[in-house]
């Protein structure tokens, strides 16, 4: 199992991620080859965690 918390950057809870820096999360992760994932986004201080999480669950090939 994999925990993970975003948390955004430069500015903490106020920045969005860019495709190029999740896919590169993802990759790491996909290393890992984890059977549990959780992924948490807390940067929504300007609306950004909703974005990011769908984009990273995309890079996942979820429904």
């Amino acid at each position: 199992m994999i925990y993970v918390r975003f948390h955004g950057k430069p500015i903490l809870f106020a920045s969005k991620y860019s495709k190029e820096e999740l896919k590169e999360y993802a990759e790491r992760i996909k290393k890992l080859k984890p059977k549990i994932l959780f992924a948490y986004f807390n940067n929504d201080a300007e609306g950004y965690a909703i974005d990011n999480a769908l984009e990273f669950k995309n890079l996942f090939n979820l429904s």
